[in-house]
């Protein structure tokens, strides 16, 4: 755009003048941000202040719009070569500049414009049609395809067409154009300058026919003495005028020079004194009138760094060493600042001297790129030393196979010379493990055909058969073209984390190994002490159902209570275990809360008539009649907190509640359970740690902790299984509430739970013929007297085959099968059922599974083979009742 062209040349001029922007901004009356602006190309300068910046620059003002061609970023940075753009070779006689608005298609023209073509501004108004009077039809087609790309958008470079002037004849001129945009991205204007450089092609056609004469002449000067005086009366005055326009010539060559950032020097050896360009002089803040100072002068304003460069340089071109001087150095400007210049030279001997007495030549600030220069190889410095120090290897590779660089870790890791990774990068390979080198080149190849990434870890074997483990990371830098160009890669030694990492595989491996066989002995030791546990539970509750005196009913009932706590202790050790052991899975049934509530309640009758203490139950009406979960998890959670309750409340009541807080995504609500208590209370010094492993509370009327400490730890862990959570409020002397949170899915078609049917207890009086299959003949034993007593009518097995033979022989409502019995056990008796092995009359038979396992694997594959429902030993009649009822419903 056409801001940052005159932004960037007005920076230029501005650096060129030795002028700071505070400076030009008093000079020319503006703030030094309304200048930053201009040079930043974001604000468009007025023609008065064009006018300004001109007289301060002392050059016209159309030479402010001598934009660089298209591609350069400044007249600046395109001379540092030390040649000035060829586009810009021209000897300025005249100059114009003009804009054409391109909404209104109307076009301004400097006064200096309407000179080169001969008009006045009232008898000629700029536009195509007057163009075509006055440019030839060859150069209007040249500005016509110029001026329809600058009306596309294209950037344009200068042109040049010819004019015919009505009363000089034919003129030479050469324009340049930049676009200027609206906020909105639109073409508003066209701006540009037209420069005549007519008289400078005349000179040049005048100095070629001059050239043309005297070769001429020269070739036929023997025939043509006679005219020699006149011929070099002629010469001589052509001469003369060649020698002004020459002058001209280096005036304005000067001017080309200054907006270059190149000046001319010279160094007079008789006198001592350095003359140098008015410009370089203004760069560095002295002066005009040091313009010319003794050379000592300018030499103490060298870098003393670099002062013995710059005399050995100078020193020996004058003894004829070298063909020129050249020098690259820094000089303290009036600010004390360095600036850094580059210097050209050469030895001149007048034509009235035979020794040469004076050296010419060139200066160029290269402050700039010579600060770039700097930072580049401190930055080139700062990754060398990085890539060296670090403990990895850094390499590039080129698509040739070859390695120009890799840091020199390489060698103390790999143990080979890196000079030859310099000639093949594949090299490495022969110290890569044999069962992993293909892998390796796999993944090389991969990577340079862009399919895939380079991210491998390998064995190296090192000499002595040492083998070490590396880590390869690799990236492709891409050329312009979209071709890899090169890689650069990462590598590092990675044996110490590899064999820690090893060790620790084999140490989870034997951790899962310990951790299968501790919970097999558990679940082998429930199962044998719950076995024995069963017949002595089941015997003591058949006996608080005959006729004791009340000494023999207090002792069954101290008994029963031992063996109960027994059981609590037995079961808290075993599920600790397997949520430690994280084997403890959730299973997804549908329950009814109200029948979960109630056969806990059942559980704890016995304890309910030894004590003075009420367990209640309460519904919320919104509450559905059924979920979706785990009830076996939630009925533990409820066992765990109500036998809690029970430990400490000597009087009162306990109390199970179920409410409905909220409804939650995807048919889920959220359910409170809650279990409250009018026990002691919990000390505040207690409630942090309620939920802790092993921890116990006292109780107040005996002063000893009651429990293993590991039921409300279960609690804790069971709910957040459910992704639930559980809390407790409590105040000593006032009772404690525990509270559960669960998320639970409803189940289909699910009424509220004032809704539900109970057709267990419309069905609790019908009578069942039941087969037991249990070949402990206590269990049996027991288990045959509870039936009875429940008012049922039970057949004994004392095997799987037995089973079998009598399911084949009798009519059965129902099969109470052990599963761990001799002959065929208990899995396969149902199998057989399930699979109607034994008539299609049984396949639907109820089966009911009484075991000692309570293991959660060990009830899966019970479930599988076809079981209904799980009578986890040992168990209570009111247990036994409450499954008998929801079979017979």
């Amino acid at each position: 755009m056409f801001e940052h062209a005159f932004g960037k040349r007005l920076r230029s001029l501005r650096k060129l003048n030795g002028y700071t922007q505070e400076q030009l901004s008093a000079l020319l009356g503006i703030t030094p941000e309304h200048l930053s602006n201009i040079e930043r190309g974001k604000a468009t300068p007025s023609f008065k202040l064009i006018e300004k910046l001109s007289h301060a620059f002392g050059t016209e003002p159309a030479n402010l719009f001598l934009f660089p061609p298209a591609g350069a970023d400044d007249l600046l940075e395109e001379s540092e070569s030390g040649e000035f753009p060829q586009d810009y070779r021209l000897y300025i006689t005249d100059a114009a500049f003009w804009e054409y608005d391109v909404a209104a298609d109307v076009y301004t023209w400097s006064d200096g414009l309407y000179q080169m073509f001969g008009v006045s501004r009232q008898s000629f108004t700029p536009g195509w049609e007057g163009f075509s009077k006055h440019i030839p039809p060859s150069d209007m087609r040249v500005v016509a395809s110029c001026w329809s790309d600058l009306l596309a958008g294209r950037s344009v470079g200068p042109f040049s067409f010819r004019v015919r002037h009505i009363q000089n004849g034919v003129r030479f001129l050469i324009a340049k154009a930049e676009q200027v945009y609206d906020a909105e991205g639109n073409l508003a204007f066209l701006r540009g300058v037209t420069i005549d450089y007519t008289e400078q092609k005349n000179l040049e056609d005048a100095l070629r026919r001059l050239q043309q004469t005297l070769e001429y002449q020269v070739q036929n000067r023997t025939r043509e003495l006679h005219s020699m005086i006149t011929v070099l009366g002629e010469e001589i005055a052509d001469r003369k005028r060649a020698e002004e326009e020459a002058w001209r010539l280096s005036q304005r060559l000067s001017l080309a020079m200054e907006i270059a950032a190149v000046g001319m020097w010279e160094y007079d050896r008789s006198t001592g004194r350095l003359r140098l360009e008015e410009s370089l002089v203004r760069a560095l803040g002295y002066s005009p009138g040091e313009v010319e100072a003794p050379l000592a002068f300018w030499e103490e304003r060298i870098h003393p760094d670099d002062r013995a460069m710059h005399r050995d340089a100078r020193d020996a071109h004058f003894r004829g060493e070298t063909d020129r001087y050249e020098a690259t150095f820094r000089m303290r400007n009036a600010f004390g600042e360095w600036r850094w210049f580059h210097l050209i030279g050469r030895l001149s001997t007048p034509e009235s001297s035979t020794a040469p007495v004076t050296i010419i030549g060139t200066f160029q600030n290269v402050t700039a790129m010579k600060e770039a220069e700097l930072e580049r190889a401190r930055s080139e410095e700062r990754f060398r030393d990085l890539v060296e120090n670090i403990r990895e290897i850094f390499w590039i590779a080129e698509p040739n196979y070859t390695t120009p660089y890799v840091s020199p870790h390489f060698e103390q890791i790999f143990q080979m010379d890196a000079a030859e990774l310099a000639q093949d990068s594949g090299a490495f390979l022969k110290r890569v493990h044999p069962e992993d080198r293909e892998r390796v080149k796999a993944a090389d190849e991969r990577l340079w055909t862009k399919e895939g990434e380079y991210d491998v870890t390998y064995r190296i074997v090192l000499p002595g058969d040492e083998v070490r483990w590396i880590h390869a990371r690799a990236f492709p830098v891409h050329a312009e073209d979209g071709s890899i160009g090169r890689i650069v890669g990462v590598a590092e030694d990675v044996t110490a984390m590899e064999t820690m990492n090893r060790q620790l595989e084999q140490a989870k491996t034997e951790a899962e190994q310990g951790s299968l066989a501790k919970s097999r002995f558990i679940a082998n030791m429930s199962h044998e002490i719950r076995t024995p546990l069963t017949g002595i539970l089941a015997l003591l509750q058949l006996l608080t159902h005959s006729k004791l005196d009340s000494e023999q009913q207090e002792f069954v009932a101290l008994a029963m209570s031992s063996g109960e706590y027994l059981l609590e202790i037995i079961n808290d050790v075993l599920d600790i275990s397997r949520i430690e052991a994280e084997r403890m899975d959730l299973a997804r049934t549908e329950f009814s809360p109200r029948e979960l509530a109630q056969s806990v309640v059942s559980l704890f009758q016995p304890l309910i008539r030894q004590r003075e203490v009420e367990l209640r139950t309460s519904f919320d009406d919104a509450l559905p009649a059924r979920f979706i979960g785990d009830p076996a998890r939630i009925k533990q959670i409820l066992f765990n907190l109500v036998g809690n309750a029970f430990k400490f409340t000597r009087a009162g009541q306990v109390t199970i509640s179920f409410s409905q807080e909220g409804e939650l995504d995807d048919g889920f609500r959220m359910v409170l359970v809650e279990v409250s208590d009018t026990g002691p209370g919990i000390p505040d010094d207690k409630l942090a740690h309620i939920f802790d492993s092993f921890t116990q509370i006292a109780d107040p009327a005996n002063a000893r902790p009651i429990g293993t400490g590991l039921g409300l730890a279960i609690v804790k862990s069971l709910a957040s299984l459910m992704h639930g959570a559980v809390e407790v409020e409590s105040a000593v002397g006032a009772g404690s509430t525990f509270r559960v949170r669960l998320p639970l899915q409803v189940a289909p078609d699910s009424a509220s739970s004032t809704d539900s049917d109970m057709s267990a207890a419309n069905n609790a009086g019908r009578s069942l013929r039941v087969l037991v299959a249990e070949d402990d003949p206590v269990n049996q034993k027991a288990l045959r007297r509870m039936l009875e007593i429940l008012g049922h009518q039970p057949v004994c097995a004392s095997n799987g085959s037995e089973a079998i033979d009598m399911l084949r022989e009798n009519e059965i409502d129902l099969l109470l099968l052990d599963i761990r019995m001799p002959e065929v056990n208990g899995c396969e008796v149902a199998q057989r059922i399930r699979d109607g092995a034994l008539g299609d009359g049984l396949c639907n038979l109820p089966i009911v599974a009484v075991t000692a396992s309570a293991m959660h694997e060990e009830q899966e594959r019970i479930l599988a083979a076809g079981v209904d429902h799980f009578l986890t030993k040992p168990f209570s009649i009111e247990e036994l009742r409450s499954i008998l009822e929801r079979v017979a419903a």
